[in-house]
């Protein structure tokens, strides 16, 4: 067995070593991060993104920070994602965070910064722009610099500039598009792909087409380009943008014709450079038009394996799973997309709000609703090597009945933002962590020093312990018997704890 090749597929094998390697011990070196707690002996620690290592441990599928109010506002509660929450990343742990707030019959989109320290949630000061639909779309250009594009009426889409001065947002430049047609007007996604330039999808009203666009946004001018349409088929209504590498996309869209079914689409597009422009496209459907797919994210696993997550507002069609590969020709180019798996279904619950939070490019944390009166569930995800999906059981996150559901990765793992059901739809924030990778402390380290793992073998120098009990890891870290989803190993004296299975051979 060769551990950095077992390590590196659980995404932990940068910047560690591991130690002679005997039948019955593995340790590991590694280095705490640097936004830890100091590592005492005999911690558990759980190691996760690369050169991390976190000075306490996982059960199952997470540590949940208790449920803050960040907003006392109401999100709105009509349309499929009701209230639109959104976070676009500034900086590590520093998110751009954006809602549609119905308060009082507002109906404005609401910009805060929000931050992340240690497991604690904090907000600047929200700043309430003219864009009045629920359907609105953003991104970021820079740390410091975004975009946000809305119905302006009459036809035209507008992009309004955000400018981000610590924790302080206002707006700057105005631009609108060439008339469009009122069914194309009301954007819904954004995706900065690099150099100013922007792809938007847009459609309009409840039986209307999926269309997409680029704008150059420079210091000096905004540029539109013409757009194109990914589906004439009636009732387009969710779309998605994922940047696949320096001229690359994915554009994923769904639409439900006249109520009948919902079904995907995806299309891979290409940008030339030198023309800041879309130059070629391919799709493919995934799918057919029973399953009611209203919800979805995608993950690429690199630029040409990507993972889709995909759910129903209604039983029966709940999480599923899809895999697919783009396949290139010797330049590059996309020439077509092949599905690999379409359609592994995880629960019958319904789920929707999905977002899909990577740890690793192929572990994965999955956050949805499960509708009305229902929860906020958390799953971890393995993407496999044959291109089929392996699930960690749910945990439990909060109760919502909106489909908003926001995620993004953080410092202490991820963080999760929706309306809590329970208290007037108020959006409230927390954070979790997904993870079963695990070991033991050997030597106490400070931040940003290396640390003593391990992770097969003898523990010895503890106080006690139960001879002949089974040891598992807590919620916070501890030892403990009582049995829980992270098993560690069997204690053989009051000091010792024999660690007798690695976490990848448990």
């Amino acid at each position: 067995m060769d551990v950095m090749q077992v390590l590196g597929a659980h995404g932990i094998g940068a910047g560690g070593k591991v130690n002679a390697e005997k039948a019955d011990e593995v340790t590991f070196n590694y280095t705490v991060a640097a936004n830890s707690g100091p590592i005492n002996y005999g911690t558990l620690v759980d190691l996760v993104n690369g050169s991390q290592v976190r000075d306490s441990v996982i059960s199952g599928n997470g540590i949940v920070t208790p449920l803050a109010v960040l907003i006392g506002q109401t999100p709105a509660q009509t349309g499929r994602d009701n209230g639109q929450i959104r976070l676009k990343e500034i900086s590590p742990n520093k998110w751009l965070m954006s809602f549609y707030d119905a308060t009082a019959g507002v109906g404005k989109v609401t910009l805060v910064v929000l931050q992340e320290v240690n497991g604690v949630l904090t907000l600047g000061t929200p700043f309430v722009t003219a864009a009045s639909s629920y359907r609105y779309a953003i991104d970021l250009l820079s740390p410091t610099q975004g975009l946000i594009m809305y119905n302006g009426g009459s036809g035209v889409i507008r992009a309004v500039e955000i400018l981000i001065n610590g924790t302080t947002i206002t707006t700057g430049r105005t631009s609108d598009s060439p008339a469009q047609s009122n069914n194309q007007a009301d954007p819904v996604a954004l995706l900065h792909m690099g150099n100013g330039l922007f792809i938007w999808t847009s459609t309009g009203g409840t039986y209307s087409f999926g269309y997409y666009g680029t704008l150059l946004m420079t210091d000096t001018s905004f540029t539109w380009g013409s757009p194109g349409t990914f589906s004439s088929e009636q009732g387009t209504t969710q779309s998605g943008l994922y940047k696949l590498n320096s001229t690359d996309f994915a554009l994923l869209g769904s639409w439900n014709v006249n109520g009948v079914g919902e079904t995907f689409r995806l299309l891979i597009g290409q940008i030339d450079w030198s023309q800041n422009k879309i130059i070629n496209t391919v799709q493919k459907d995934l799918l057919s038009a029973a399953l009611n797919r209203m919800s979805f994210d995608l993950h690429p696993v690199d630029d040409s394996t990507l993972v889709i997550m995909s759910g129903s507002m209604y039983g029966g069609n709940g999480l599923t799973g899809h895999v697919v590969t783009v396949n290139r020709d010797s330049t590059g180019k996309a020439t077509s997309i092949t599905v690999v798996l379409n359609g592994q279904q995880f629960t019958g619950d319904p789920g929707y709000g999905i977002r899909i939070v990577p740890y690793t490019s192929t572990r994965l944390a999955v956050l949805c609703a499960t509708g009305t009166g229902g929860q906020i569930k958390a799953y971890g995800f393995n993407v496999k090597s044959d291109g089929t999906l392996a699930a960690d059981a749910p945990v439990v996150l909060g109760a919502s009945d909106t489909s908003t559901v926001a995620a993004a990765k953080s410092g202490s793992g991820h963080i999760v933002l929706f309306g809590d059901s329970a208290d007037s739809y108020k959006i409230k924030g927390l954070v979790h962590r997904i993870t079963n990778v695990v070991g033991v402390a050997m030597t106490a380290a400070a931040p940003g020093q290396p640390v003593k793992v391990l992770l097969r073998g003898f523990v010895k120098g503890l106080t006690g312990l139960l001879p002949n009990r089974t040891y598992y890891a807590d919620a916070n870290g501890n030892l403990s018997t009582t049995a829980s989803a992270t098993k560690l190993g069997v204690a053989i004296s009051a000091t010792e704890l024999l660690i007798k299975k690695a976490f990848w051979e448990r």
